[in-house]
């Protein structure tokens, strides 16, 4: 891993963590001595994503951009998905977008291999192969992709 890769990697954690500890203050948080919970308080079926889904994800981007939030949800429509969405602090300025769009990219682990599964995650990681070129478009509508979507925008406010 370069320097620049290990820098950003270190942000990302540090900054994920932070806000982390910032949401639990204020959503009244947990003891002391308890663990952070590790699920968004809109849908069960969200955990957050681990440090090394993270890493693999950030690796992939067409430039540094820091994650402030990352969920992952596993599909129970198709064996062996795993979605996970990471937001972001904003827009790599070679990532188009819309004024006002959400910067949440998400991407699916499938027999685990990492590849893009949205338009989003498509143009911050332009070298991964896509989920929809699986030729089974069933996937590319999989529950499970809506809901890390959700549970990121839903952490970030």
């Amino acid at each position: 891993m370069s320097r620049a890769e290990d820098g950003r990697s270190a942000r990302a954690h540090v900054v994920a963590a932070t806000l982390g500890a910032l949401a639990l203050t204020i959503l009244g948080g947990c003891g002391a001595n308890e663990a952070p919970a590790a699920q968004s308080p809109s849908d069960p079926a969200c955990t957050q994503a681990s440090g090394e889904q993270v890493d693999q994800i950030t690796a992939t981007f067409i430039a540094p951009v820091d994650v402030v939030a990352a969920y992952s949800v596993t599909s129970t429509e198709h064996d062996d998905l795993v979605f996970v969405t990471v937001g972001t602090d904003g827009f790599p300025d070679e990532v188009s977008h819309k004024s006002g769009e959400f910067a949440g990219p998400t991407y699916a682990y499938s027999a685990g291999e990492l590849l893009a599964a949205s338009g989003q995650a498509s143009r911050y990681s332009p070298d991964l192969p896509s989920l929809s070129d699986s030729g089974d478009r069933s996937v590319v509508y999989d529950d499970a992709a809506s809901d890390s979507f959700n549970c990121v925008r839903d952490a970030l406010g």
